[in-house]
């Protein structure tokens, strides 16, 4: 089938709006396929040629890479995979190392490290996307194609690479990869490729082995059009250098029909002299309606202040509509909860979704908190901390914690010292039928004192008791994967009270 490449780096009859109206011209049922590498660059499009360009999305289907993926793979007799997210296969991984199978001696130790399982298991999915024959690699390093010492570092890591891929095989676990591969062999005979008059790829300069191997499949046997971002400017652009390579290696020579290449450097934009390290290139005028200005702010939160801020001065003083206006930032990280917080302040709508980090709900918080008593002793500082979290059910089925005062029980564990250890969690039983006084000197120097009723002291000697028979009771180890995690979950659901209406056990296995 034919591939046409069409190199979209300033040419903006290159862009896909154009291909589209040119495609639609003729027959406005005429089926089209646009494939895109993510979910934000698909709705992405989706606004940019229903309600910027007001072109119809009549019998047009924009997909995702995975989506077509799955497509694919529901056309297969074979019953669809059981996919493994990245948290599995490291845990998998972990198993590999702790039981000492083929390879993995040289790695002992990294499964107890912060991070350790996480880094590892990112390289041996690299060689997985990459399409890595273990034995192949095994049987080059042989023959010394490489340095005695990365030779030897090389080895290990492909012994336990080929550990890890038969163990999956084994065990039937399957991820991304896997997907893309069964994808790849169903291309050929896809009914559902087959429907459409000419599939569009956009929005990439870069992708794996095995996401090459798939898109090449797709361009063989059906019309396909690749919009790449490539300039063709001589010398060449330091920002499409990357791109440029790419496409040499692996794009180049694989059309049927001419590629279409932007304007030359003599129509570069001015937008385009970012990351240019040619003094002498000629770029074209700044448009006069653009403004740059630079403010000087003091921390996270004075600069998102700013930003919205501005943002409403645009709306009141030019008249602009949210959605005409946008917000970049080098990495959301550790902008995203103070962008939310700040623009709901000021009334300003969020187009796209800002996740926050798992660890920083506190529920997850709550979780890690209560799985970690145990290995610190139910130090005082931590219990305390569990006790102040709304998703705590206190004993007796009380969930209603009205009367808890954590700030009492801070002040209790304090005067009786209480640092760490079930044997000084114990000290709380000499108070069940007498109130705990302290005396304190306020703030003008007048002795004060504090009565901390036993009932409340009766309450915090039955919850950590409680947590400590039933923290203690847990397995050491577990006999199987699936008994260790019913147990946690046993103790999740019967310890950790939901505050909304979502049942708790749907909001752990989440």
């Amino acid at each position: 089938m034919g591939q046409q490449i069409v190199s979209a780096g300033e040419n903006p009859s290159c862009e896909p709006y154009s291909v589209h109206s040119r495609c639609k011209r003729a027959d406005l049922l005429t089926p089209l396929l646009i494939l895109v590498p993510s979910d934000l660059m698909r709705r992405r499009l989706k606004i940019l040629l229903s309600r910027e360009r007001r072109l119809s999305l009549l019998n047009v289907q924009l997909l995702t890479f995975y989506q077509l993926s799955l497509r694919l793979q529901a056309e297969r007799s074979s019953p669809p995979l059981e996919l493994h997210n990245d948290l599995f296969l490291e845990e998998a991984l972990r198993q590999i190392i702790r039981t000492r199978r083929p390879g993995a001696e040289a790695f002992a130790g990294i499964e107890d490290r912060a991070g350790g399982c996480a880094a590892l298991w990112q390289t041996l999915r690299d060689l997985r996307d990459g399409l890595v024959d273990p034995t192949v690699a095994l049987e080059a390093l042989g023959e010394g194609h490489f340095s005695q010492r990365a030779s030897e570092r090389t080895t290990q890591l492909l012994v336990l690479f080929r550990t890890f891929q038969r163990f999956c095989r084994e065990q039937n676990i399957a991820d991304q990869s896997n997907l893309d591969r069964y994808a790849t062999e169903q291309v050929a005979s896809s009914q559902f490729l087959a429907q459409f008059t000419r599939v569009f790829y956009y929005g990439f300069y870069d992708l794996t082995q095995i996401q090459i191997d798939f898109f090449h499949a797709v361009a063989r046997h059906y019309p396909t059009t690749l919009f790449f971002p490539l300039l063709a400017a001589k010398p060449g652009h330091e920002a499409w250098r990357f791109a440029d390579n790419f496409y040499q290696r692996y794009i180049q020579g694989h059309n049927s029909e001419p590629a279409n290449e932007s304007a030359s450097d003599a129509a570069l934009s001015a937008s385009a002299r970012l990351f240019d390290d040619q003094k002498d290139r000629i770029y074209a005028e700044l448009p006069k309606h653009w403004h740059c200005r630079i403010t000087n702010t003091f921390g996270i939160h004075d600069e998102v202040s700013a930003a919205a801020k501005e943002i409403l001065r645009l709306i009141d003083d030019d008249k602009m509509q949210f959605h005409e206006i946008g917000v970049i930032a080098r990495s959301l990280d550790s902008y995203g909860a103070v962008i939310k917080d700040t623009f709901h302040q000021h009334r300003i709508p969020l187009a796209g979704a800002i996740e926050q980090p798992l660890v920083q709900s506190p529920l997850t918080k709550a979780v890690i908190l209560l799985l970690n008593l145990p290995a610190k002793d139910f130090l005082r500082s931590q219990v305390i901390d569990l006790l102040s979290s709304p998703y705590l059910r206190l004993p007796n089925g009380e969930q209603d914690r009205g009367g808890a005062r954590p700030d009492l029980w801070d002040l209790a564990t304090r005067e009786l010292a209480i640092c760490k250890g079930a044997a000084e969690w114990r000290r709380l039983r000499n108070y069940n039928h007498r109130d705990l006084l302290l005396s304190e000197i306020s703030d003008d120097d007048e002795p004060r004192k504090i009565r901390i009723p036993a009932a409340q002291l009766v309450v915090l000697a039955d919850t950590v008791e409680t947590l400590v028979a039933d923290l203690v009771s847990l397995p050491i180890q577990a006999t199987t994967h699936w008994h260790g995690r019913r147990c946690l979950k046993n103790i999740l659901v019967s310890r950790l009270a939901p505050t909304s209406q979502t049942p708790l056990r749907e909001q752990i296995q989440r």
